[in-house]
């Protein structure tokens, strides 16, 4: 098993999610970062306080030119932050077919992108 596919990685500033939720939406939420199994995004107020009382999701869209565009379902497995600065993890559960693999394909496509970037940074000028 390739440990490396749960890490999470940064996909600001294009990712974006779109979420439902009771018959609530919420769209153009800014996502931090993703691995196969959640990701995390950054909220507002508004959004803060209403998935404090609603841990279930019934539709989360990512939308991100490299990530499937497939909802799923998840659930809040934390929140932190407030006054502008909240964030949120959010555990995928009941994804489609295929979208577990086109997430770990995207974490080690930045994974192989990050290491050959960080490589060159320690290169003499």
């Amino acid at each position: 098993m390739d440990h490396r596919l749960y890490a999470r990685v940064p996909v600001e500033p294009q990712g974006r999610a779109e979420l439902h939720f009771k018959q609530q939406a919420f769209r153009d939420v800014p996502v931090v970062n993703v691995g196969v199994e959640g990701c995390c995004l950054r909220l507002s107020d508004q959004l803060a306080q209403y998935l404090k009382n609603n841990l279930s999701i019934d539709h989360l869209e990512l939308i991100h030119p490299s990530l499937p565009q497939a909802p799923v379902k998840g659930t809040l497995a934390w929140i932190r932050g407030g006054g502008g600065q909240a964030a949120a993890g959010i555990r995928f559960t009941g994804a489609p077919g295929g979208f577990t693999g086109q997430v770990a394909a995207f974490v080690r496509d930045w994974a192989k992108y990050d290491r050959l970037t960080s490589g060159l940074d320690n290169l003499p000028a």
